[in-house]
């Protein structure tokens, strides 16, 4: 077998290798992407159920912060009776009421940090899931792009080994020439 036939088909036979080898990191990347993706999705999966863990935390601590304000009420009443004082007199009407109140801020602002804490963990859950779909789409583009690396690997070996044999297996005198010189 003469080397102008065998260079051809090692040429195409390279091509077929870096064809092969550009998939199989294709396929990788993509792989890999997928596998990230997947562990994006389940931060985000714990970013919500730590986002209604943040609004039952703060359910809690309202409910909490009202049952001490009422006993802190009952304290007040019970601590006014004893000394001889009615809840009907103004001042300690006036001392009940503004603890009423501050119980019921204090509750509030446990319902307001659970829920500030909630809409932040659902706002990363969120972004996590994007980074998912973004990661999934560049695994793929990875694939698509060593596919298009793989064919054109094809074509360009193919073309050089096509234009080699063509080159070195004509049967023009000038062809010959050129044979000889190899």
């Amino acid at each position: 077998m003469s080397a102008a036939t065998v260079i051809p088909a090692l040429m195409v036979g390279g091509g077929l290798l870096s064809a092969s080898s550009q998939i199989q990191a294709g396929n990788a990347q993509s792989r890999m992407a997928t596998t990230v993706a997947g562990q994006y999705n389940q931060n985000a999966d714990l970013a919500d159920i730590a986002a209604a863990n943040a609004v039952a935390g703060g359910q809690r601590g309202a409910t909490e912060a009202l049952r001490q304000n009422k006993m802190l009420q009952s304290k007040q009443i019970a601590i006014a009776a004893a000394q001889g004082a009615s809840t009907s007199e103004k001042n300690i009407a006036d001392l009940i009421s503004n603890t009423a109140s501050q119980g019921e801020y204090e509750a509030l602002s446990a319902l307001y940090e659970g829920n500030t804490k909630s809409d932040a963990l659902k706002n990363e859950a969120i972004g996590l899931r994007n980074k998912a779909t973004m990661t999934r789409y560049e695994g793929k583009q990875a694939r698509k792009a060593a596919n298009i690396g793989a064919i054109s690997s094809l074509i360009g070996s193919g073309a050089t080994a096509g234009s080699f044999y063509a080159k070195y297996n004509s049967k023009s005198p000038t062809d010959l020439t050129a044979k000889a010189e190899l």
